[in-house]
């Protein structure tokens, strides 16, 4: 089971526009474009659980910046799940790492989308 995240730049709109988050899966033979729950942003980073399944991904939603954007596995599926109020104006999500032993997870990124000042380091965790 092999799980692939990134951002196809620039699809679908003028030069400028966010691009699409992208979300596939390998089967083992083949690959099959998955949708992640929300068009306009990225996807950046995958957590597995405790028998190695991917379990967690970390994104950015353009379209909704007030809070972070996670995928969680959720049986076949991906369900979005948002992270916590408050935490940072417009939080783009690099990684995300689980906490052994429990059901939570780390994230890391930037309080802003955008890496220029004001824009600072964010760290988030969150219990599964």
């Amino acid at each position: 089971d092999v799980w692939a995240v990134g951002t196809e730049a620039g699809v679908g709109g003028p030069p400028g526009r966010p691009g699409n988050p992208a979300l596939a899966h390998w089967d083992g033979t083949a690959w099959t474009r998955v949708a992640p729950g929300f068009t306009v942003g990225s996807l950046s980073g995958i957590a597995g659980d405790a028998h190695g399944r991917a379990a967690w991904i970390s994104g950015w939603n353009y379209q909704d910046q007030s809070r972070s954007t996670y995928l969680r596995r959720d049986g076949d599926g991906w369900t979005v799940v948002r992270g916590p109020a408050g935490g940072a104006t417009a939080p783009y999500l690099n990684d995300v790492t689980a906490v052994p032993g429990t059901g939570g997870f780390w994230s890391a990124g930037m309080t802003s989308p955008v890496p220029a000042p004001p824009t600072e380091a964010y760290t988030e965790r969150l219990d599964g």
